[in-house]
């Protein structure tokens, strides 16, 4: 899959994190980094997400074992649950990538 960028009018690139991008980017300044999400098993989600699932009736007897991508710090949704981390990172890169502009604006 082809790494996705986003520049915007003021020069500032968003973008899924990788170390090789990050490497290359580097090379023309000073790079911040923000986090977008967080890919946890149910057992490790914030409070307020696990809140957020159950009063979504989201949340079940099985759901500290199932993993989550929580996409609300770019006030995005809570994705799953999956099977397995390798799940819910694709589908957490996926929606970044098309949702990229909003999330650029601080929208979702």
């Amino acid at each position: 899959m082809a790494h996705k960028l986003l520049i915007s009018k003021n020069g500032e690139i968003t973008t899924v994190y990788s170390p090789k991008v990050a490497a290359v980017l580097s090379q023309l300044g000073d790079i911040t980094i923000k986090r977008a999400s967080h890919v946890e098993p149910g057992a490790g989600l914030a409070l307020n997400a696990k809140a957020a699932l159950v009063n979504a009736n989201r949340w079940s007897d099985k759901s500290h074992v199932e993993w989550f991508a929580d996409l609300t710090p770019i006030h995005g949704p809570i994705l799953g649950p999956f099977v397995d981390n390798a799940a819910a990172v694709a589908a957490e890169v996926e929606y970044i990538n098309t949702h990229l502009s909003r999330i650029d604006h601080g929208q979702q």
